[in-house]
């Protein structure tokens, strides 16, 4: 009894230190960014950082996948490499203004594979200048006054509801003739 004591015990006072021991991944970026948007790369770059209690923790392996939504759009399988900083995307074409999500899980110097990380999100712009269906918003002539600070304003109607809000918007400076 004494005996079964004494390893309860022994993986008591070492249960803390195996459990500190995992190792995670996380500070996912995309082209060096947190969540960007409106990236104009058919192909970005991922990095991700390594974490845990030890020291001197070493990746030897990764695995990649990018998502568009639930669908698997790209999976590295398990790449035998230490590199985590820019592992560029090597799937089918991505499409122009869609988000993605993607997520790594790696394995350690001795071979132990971590969970998946969280999802990470990245939404490409628009790629190629076919995309582009805006047209500028211009003042009337008639009404251009040369002392004053113009406002552009343009109403209009959506013909369906927006999934998301993005705008552009590019700033003018006034500045007033001597």
């Amino acid at each position: 009894m004494k005996l079964l004591r004494r390893v309860i015990g022994v993986i008591f006072l070492f249960l803390p230190l195996l459990i500190s021991a995992q190792v995670t991944v996380g500070h996912l970026l995309t082209e060096n960014r947190v969540e960007p948007m409106g990236l104009d790369l058919a192909n970005p770059r991922f990095s991700w950082q390594l974490a845990g209690e030890r020291r001197g923790i070493l990746q030897s392996a990764y695995e990649i996948k990018v998502l568009s939504g639930d669908a698997l759009m790209w999976n590295t399988g398990k790449v035998i490499s230490n590199q985590s900083t820019f592992v560029p995307y090597g799937g089918p074409q991505l499409a122009s203004d869609q988000s993605y999500q993607w997520q790594v899980r790696i394995w350690d110097e001795k071979n132990h594979e971590t969970d998946w990380s969280a999802r990470s999100t990245f939404h490409l712009g628009f790629l190629k200048v076919t995309d582009w269906k805006a047209r500028w918003i211009v003042m009337d002539p008639g009404k251009a006054s040369v002392r004053s600070a113009q406002m552009f304003r343009k109403d209009f109607s959506a013909k369906s509801r927006f999934n998301r809000q993005d705008y552009t918007s590019v700033p003018m400076a006034y500045m007033k003739p001597r």
